[in-house]
């Protein structure tokens, strides 16, 4: 199990190298991969020594940890703007394929965030952050569609948008292995299978 970071930033300037550092180590991740980036290339790439990396990161995967709950949080950010109530008189098919496009985009755009997507099955710090994240979107998706049908019993709301989550998510981590042709088209039935599971009921 990867250490912890050995310090959050507290001053500005921590919090600048903080953030250099994380940004270098994805510019690494995306160049070289995760296996083959190293404690010192970032560094290099961060242009900081190697002494003030470990100040914040005893580790590589350290680094992945933090860097993933930057991508959690900005994802979060974006879930929370799609299902939001000014979007509730959208038809929900709009909305789904909305939120499955810009999930999308948001990892065809950050090459080092799906890395750590998909490196996530091997570290089990990662898991938990997953599905931490996956239990957060449920929540203000059960929140959206308490508040787009009020009269549906609200456990079978809980399951239903927690199932949403859980099947997107899966099926993304499948297409993601896959070439673009098909990940394209996975794309498609991932907004369908979504869509008929939801119509009925919301």
């Amino acid at each position: 199990m990867p250490e912890p970071l050995r310090r959050l930033p507290q001053q500005a300037r921590s919090r600048l190298r903080f953030n250099q550092i994380l940004d270098a180590a994805a510019l690494v991740f995306e160049e070289v991969g995760y296996e083959m980036a190293s404690t010192e290339l970032i560094a290099v790439r961060a242009n900081t020594s190697i002494g003030s990396l470990y100040r914040f990161f005893p580790d590589k995967s350290a680094i992945l940890h933090a860097l993933g709950e930057r991508y959690a949080s900005e994802l979060k950010d974006l879930f929370v703007e799609i299902f939001h109530a000014k979007n509730l008189g959208k038809p929900l098919a709009d909305i789904l394929n909305e939120a499955v496009d810009l999930c999308d985009i948001f990892y065809s755009n950050n090459l080092a965030a799906r890395i750590i997507f998909l490196q996530s099955q091997a570290f089990p710090q990662l898991q938990t952050m997953n599905r931490r994240l996956d239990n957060e979107i449920a929540v203000i998706f059960d929140t959206f569609l308490a508040l787009r049908q009020p009269n549906v019993e609200a456990e079978q709301r809980r399951l239903m948008a927690l199932m949403v989550v859980e099947i997107a998510s899966a099926l993304q981590l499948f297409y993601w292995n896959q070439d673009e042709q098909l990940r394209q088209k996975i794309v498609t039935e991932t907004k369908l299978v979504l869509i008929r599971y939801l119509e009925p009921i919301f």
